[in-house]
């Protein structure tokens, strides 16, 4: 986080995808990866969406996403295997399970969020 932090100072640098990629290149190469990808956010220059999780010891328990957006959204949520499920989304989320990882498939509506919580 302060690594992090300091490399989006004062927003001098944004957190356009290009830096977003340079970043995750820097924090892989020691081995820090991100616990879940976003299938189409993640790779457009400014993401609507923001995610955020909570921890129980070492393991992500629930995991959020919010649409920042007034427009609604569709996404992929790209997971490592294991058993989830939604909640405040009320029918909105799908989830898949495909060689061991699970794709939880959403619609948030403007300002909307779901959480993930992983059993």
């Amino acid at each position: 986080v302060y690594f992090a932090t300091q490399f989006f100072g004062k927003y001098e640098t944004k957190p356009a995808a290009e830096t977003r990629q340079i970043l995750l290149k820097i924090l892989s190469g020691s081995g820090v990866t991100p616990y879940t990808t976003l299938s189409a956010e993640d790779s457009k220059p400014q993401s609507a969406c923001i995610t955020s999780a909570l921890y129980d010891g070492d393991a992500v328990k629930v995991l959020t996403v919010s649409n920042t957006d007034y427009l609604t959204l569709s996404d992929t949520l790209v997971l490592p295997e294991g058993n989830y499920e939604s909640i405040g989304n009320n029918g909105k989320c799908s989830f898949t399970a495909e060689d061991g990882i699970v794709k939880a498939t959403f619609t948030l509506d403007g300002m909307e969020s779901i959480a993930i919580i992983k059993q």
